[in-house]
């Protein structure tokens, strides 16, 4: 599990989980949650349940701050949020190869 605080005009990339499931609880503010090719309006007290390998980001598009935390499964996924803390002046190859590791897909933001 990983809480996350968003503040506003700020998101979480539109992304996929190769290994993993996950559920987003929206704590407090609000925003707009993308489902696969869906974007829905969250606010506090919502559950997001988002399948492994579903599309899924976060944006704060409110005034306040966004509050959220997201539980995996199978647990495990919470590794990739140490290895960004321990090692936060990666290359972007290595970047690459700890999502990889992970199995963390994002897409492409042109899209």
């Amino acid at each position: 599990m990983v809480t996350e605080d968003l503040p506003p005009d700020t998101a979480i990339r539109v992304h996929l989980h190769q290994h993993e499931v996950e559920i987003i609880v929206i704590r407090m503010g609000s925003g707009i949650a993308t489902l696969g090719e869906r974007e829905v309006a969250v606010a506090a007290e919502a559950i997001v349940d988002v399948p492994q390998g579903m599309w899924h980001g976060l944006r704060n598009n409110g005034t306040a701050t966004l509050g959220m935390s997201a539980i995996y499964s199978p647990p495990g996924f919470e590794q990739a949020f140490k290895d960004r803390l321990l090692h936060p002046n990666r290359t972007p190859a290595e970047a690459e190869a700890s999502r990889k590791k992970h199995g963390i897909v994002y897409r492409d933001p042109q899209r």
